[in-house]
């Protein structure tokens, strides 16, 4: 079942057609992280979830898989890919980072933000 991406917390893990970082023309079905939700300018930022292997030192191997609903393991969130999208589009949740993941997760976030080493996709 789809529902808005506005219902979700931070930490919920959702499938979303996500540009490819090479060419942004093309797009692939991925999960990805809600990290955060902002109603009054309408959009929710998601990171990007990888099977492919840590790239930088801001990307994370999940630790706790049980109710990530994700597939493949390890799986990798890269927490300086941000992208933004509509808070009214539906998407299909798949599970949730566990507590201890989440921290991490939103630790190298932040950290990407403050050392503005962001690579950001709009819809």
């Amino acid at each position: 079942m789809k529902l808005p991406v506005s219902l979700f917390t931070q930490g919920t893990i959702v499938r979303v057609e996500y540009p490819f970082q090479e060419d942004k023309s093309k797009i692939k079905k991925r999960p990805a992280v809600v990290m955060s939700y902002d109603k009054d300018v309408t959009h929710v930022v998601l990171l990007k979830v990888t099977s492919h292997a840590p790239r930088t030192s801001y990307d994370y191997t999940i630790q706790e898989y049980r109710g990530t609903g994700l597939d493949k393991q390890p799986s990798v969130v890269r927490c300086n890919c941000v992208y933004t999208i509509s808070n009214t589009e539906n998407l299909q949740k798949l599970g949730n980072l566990s507590r201890k993941d989440l921290i991490t997760v939103t630790l190298l976030y932040r950290q990407a933000l403050s050392q503005k080493e962001v690579e950001h996709f709009k819809s």
